[in-house]
């Protein structure tokens, strides 16, 4: 009889050790059935739940029919995931009164709008991704407006060719806007965004880049500013289109832009003079000329890297090589022998 009280006592303690362990980790997650086809993950131990809508069975219906499963929860959300799905537009309220903390929407090919206030006017969103959806334009920043703490704002693969003046005034630190459609920076784009620290713009067809564009300002915060792989062959830049007057470090990439057309003096050296700021034009050439001796100059040359002054002859008739741009000489640029030829024709 001992022997059956000992064993009966340690049975139901095991199995209310398990009921307790999984009640303290039980799932977050509303009726599987309630979210069909999207999928949730997430118990109490993760803090927050993870919502993954993906494939060709969620259309535009299916998403308002879930935002509003999702709408009277008060837990956490920490991703929404909505991936390669056939939505074409996202609707006002679909997700509104959520608590969302990070949005994704990854290559859904068919969406072209999503509406202002598709998630309401969220204050909980920190991070927002929206990685090639091509359709998407300039109406996305109506949206975008309305996330008033953003900390990271990430667009690629999109229709976007300008960005309105005023749409970015959340507190952004990371900004990605590589492989769009942007053509032209208009002045003050981001003068609104005093934490920013890095700022992405590769792989655009830019032709245009206006006076105080890039000018931002703020922290005593270093930035990293991203230009690479544009296509400058028919690029106009501003006479100030660099930050000025900055009170931090600024590291600027102009990377693997085949060869540059002109580098003003007056736009570059009070800029590079200014503080220890920093240029790097690695894989990028330039056709050097007298005027450009100043890049050579020290302390200027030590602040810019990779650039590659194109055909720098030693000579007349001798082999001309490419050259770095801290090497090079007035020599070697044929300044004394135009000086000479100028000032006989003067006479």
């Amino acid at each position: 009889m001992k022997v059956y009280i000992v064993i009966y006592i340690l049975t139901v303690t095991t199995i209310s050790c398990i009921i307790g362990s999984s009640s303290s980790s039980s799932s977050l997650c509303p009726d599987p059935i309630e979210l069909y086809p999207c999928q949730c993950s997430g118990n109490e131990s993760t803090n927050g739940i993870e919502i993954t809508c993906a494939g060709d069975g969620i259309g535009r219906h299916e998403l308002i029919q879930i935002g509003r499963h999702l709408r009277p929860m008060s837990v956490q959300i920490r991703k929404l995931n909505i991936r390669s799905t056939r939505v074409n537009r996202i609707d006002n309220h679909t997700f509104a009164d959520g608590f969302y903390e990070e949005i994704r929407f990854i290559n859904n090919r068919y969406l072209g709008h999503i509406e202002a206030l598709a998630f309401g006017k969220s204050t909980t969103v920190r991070n927002l991704q929206i990685v090639w959806s091509e359709k998407l334009d300039e109406r996305l920043f109506g949206f975008i407006g309305q996330l008033n703490i953003l900390d990271t704002l990430a667009i690629t693969g999109t229709a976007i060719r300008q960005i309105p003046k005023n749409a970015l005034q959340a507190p952004l630190r990371r900004l990605q806007l590589s492989h769009n459609q942007l053509n032209r920076l208009v002045s003050q784009t981001f003068s609104q965004l005093p934490k920013l620290r890095e700022l992405d713009l590769s792989y655009n067809p830019i032709t245009m880049i206006d006076d105080h564009s890039l000018n931002i300002v703020g922290n005593n915060m270093s930035k990293v500013i991203k230009l690479n792989n544009l296509r400058y062959n028919g690029t106009t830049f501003g006479r100030y289109f660099l930050p000025q007057y900055t009170n931090h470090k600024v590291l600027i990439q102009m990377e693997n832009n085949g060869e540059l057309k002109t580098l003003v003096e007056s736009a570059w050296k009070p800029f590079l003079e200014e503080r220890d700021h920093r240029v790097t034009f690695t894989n990028t050439t330039y056709r050097c000329k007298c005027d450009d001796l100043w890049l050579a100059e020290r302390p200027v040359s030590g602040q810019v890297f990779g650039l590659t002054c194109k055909s720098v002859c030693l000579s007349i008739g001798v082999l001309c090589v490419d050259k770095s741009i801290a090497d090079v000489t007035a020599a070697e640029l044929s300044c004394g022998r135009k000086s000479a030829s100028s000032s006989k024709s003067n006479k």
